[in-house]
């Protein structure tokens, strides 16, 4: 994933519980990239679709990246932004998957 860019679904109904295979999790990771993957339930031993990501993404202009980031991310929330020496570094993204 580039710098940047959003990480979407690979799970079509977010309001499901529906079964996530092994397949669809390691999917899953590769497309956070980076960032994490919270409560992910287990039920009679098989992993239930967990219903938002966590998505760390790094922001090297300001200017340019957050108002493209803002559009891209549709829905969800900002609850983070790590800043340093004044300027943005990390923004932390929930998103609904």
């Amino acid at each position: 994933m580039k710098e940047g860019q959003v990480c979407r679904s690979v799970c079509d109904d977010k309001a499901s519980h529906s079964n996530l295979d092994l397949n669809e999790l390691l999917s899953l990771i590769q497309e956070v990239g980076f960032g994490r993957i919270e409560n992910i339930l287990v039920e009679n031993g098989r992993m239930i679709k967990p219903q938002k990501v966590i998505k760390k993404i790094k922001i090297t202009n300001a200017r340019l990246q957050l108002p493209q980031l803002i559009n891209k991310i549709g829905e969800g929330l900002i609850f983070k932004i790590e800043v340093a020496n004044g300027k943005i570094g990390i923004v932390h993204i929930e998103m609904p998957i």
